[in-house]
């Protein structure tokens, strides 16, 4: 009679178990699946290149952005993550490394280099405000939001030093209810700011059209 009960508690344990790992409003699973953005580089495109030297320093992410975590919300006020769905590196690395590829894919720069390379004219920094799936409306939405700073290394005053601060938000919608969606959508808004941060920084790195007389 003890061993019956024995098998009715460990059948019930694992009923459990199969219920909880397929339940659940995000549809977690247990196993773990991993999402990086993906879009194809710019053109090169039919400016004059700057003649300037640039490097671009790896970004940082805002809490609570600064994880690999999936973070969605459902409301102005909350935060929540995907249990078994995460970003294959965290948004400050995915951001820079797309970032960087494109600035060196476009071709109007000198030089693209990475980090604080002592050899650049110029340093780009970068702080990812916003990564998250909004849930709020119909569709949900991929926002992503960051802030670049250009700072010339030329200027020995450092008053001087900062050419531009500017922040860039795009938002495209999710086609479906799920994290392949988010991911699709976050690629095009990443696009979509790559492309506004390099013609920016191309914008103030050229020279100014000499006056019409």
């Amino acid at each position: 009679m003890k061993n019956e009960q024995i098998k009715k508690y460990l059948w019930l344990i694992c009923l459990i178990v199969i219920i909880c790992g397929c339940a659940g409003p995000k549809g977690k699973r247990l196993d773990m699946a991993f999402y990086h953005l993906d879009y194809a580089p710019p053109m090169r495109v039919a400016m004059e290149p700057a003649s300037a030297t640039i490097a671009i320093e790896p970004f940082r992410s805002m809490a609570p952005f600064n994880t690999n975590r999936i973070i969605y919300s459902t409301s102005p006020v909350t935060y929540d993550a995907y249990a078994y769905h995460q970003w294959f590196s965290d948004p400050a690395d995915m951001v820079f490394t797309l970032l960087f590829r494109d600035m060196r894919s476009a071709g109007i720069f000198r030089a693209v280099m990475h980090a604080d390379d002592r050899l650049a004219d110029y340093r780009v920094t970068g702080i990812v405000e916003s990564f998250l799936e909004q849930d709020q409306q119909d569709p949900w939405q991929a926002v992503l939001s960051i802030t670049i700073t250009l700072i010339d290394k030329t200027q020995m005053d450092t008053s001087r030093q900062i050419v531009f601060q500017k922040n860039y938000t795009a938002i495209r919608p999710c086609h479906r209810k799920n994290p392949q969606a988010l991911a699709d959508a976050m690629s095009m808004a990443l696009a979509e700011v790559s492309a506004g941060v390099i013609a920016d920084i191309h914008t103030a790195l050229s020279p100014s059209p000499a006056a019409t007389p």
